[in-house]
């Protein structure tokens, strides 16, 4: 039997490859496969997040959202920052107090208290002259906050006579002058020493002293706050 030619493989009679010539050849590869984006392309990356930071950065500190809050006057925070020796204010009566970072970190008062939940409140004290306590009651719309009535147990030196429109009734024991409608925008008062300030509102009483030193002016005013501000308040409020 007589065989016909034989099909030889396309590799047969060729020398195998070198393997750093296979290696060279799969290190190309690798390279063109992580061959950088085009300049566009991260340029429109980076203007992205770019852009989504500042979004970020707006929503958290921007001012957008209505609430009573509770914090230091301007003032106050002045006389702070130039009180940076521990200079000392308030006189024989409130015995004097130290303002600067001792108490700056001891009551938090950095921190501002939103009342995020309060359509009224109350802030009641001893009177300085007749020694009584006495209950000013407040309510907060979007025009601000408004004293509507003032409550007191004695009737003597130092309180107000009703004025015109006002009504004046004893109940309980306790007089009481309503129908005040005094709009106030911002409302200021100074942490007493013998006072004792407290705040109500939203089911809650907070004693103003344990929170800021005696003699710190604080401002109660209806502004808009950010997000930062109420996790701020959180953190202070817990």
């Amino acid at each position: 039997m007589i065989e016909g030619p034989r099909r030889l493989h396309p590799s047969a009679g060729r020398e195998p490859a070198h393997p750093r010539a296979a290696q060279a050849r799969a290190a190309q590869a690798l390279v063109a496969h992580q061959r950088p984006a085009h300049p566009r392309a991260l340029s429109r990356t980076s203007a992205l997040a770019a852009a989504a930071v500042l979004a970020f950065l707006l929503v958290l500190f921007l001012p957008l959202f209505p609430a009573l809050c509770l914090e230091e006057s301007s003032l106050q925070r002045n006389r702070r920052r130039d009180s940076g020796s521990g200079n000392t204010f308030g006189g024989a009566a409130g015995g004097g107090h130290t303002l600067g970072a001792a108490a700056s970190s001891r009551f938090g008062v950095f921190s501002p208290i939103l009342l995020s939940d309060a359509d009224t409140f109350e802030i009641s004290y001893t009177h300085s002259v007749n020694k009584g306590r006495v209950t000013d009651l407040y309510t907060v719309g979007p025009d601000g906050i408004t004293l509507e009535a003032t409550r007191f147990v004695s009737y003597g030196a130092g309180m107000n006579d009703p004025g015109s429109g006002n009504t004046f009734t004893s109940v309980d024991g306790r007089f009481e002058i309503g129908n005040m409608q005094l709009h106030i925008p911002v409302l200021l008062l100074a942490v007493g020493v013998i006072a004792d300030h407290e705040l109500s509102y939203a089911g809650r009483t907070r004693v103003l002293s344990d929170i800021w030193p005696p003699q710190t002016t604080l401002a109660i005013s209806y502004r808009r706050a950010s997000v930062f501000d109420y996790i701020r308040s959180t953190i202070h409020d817990r």
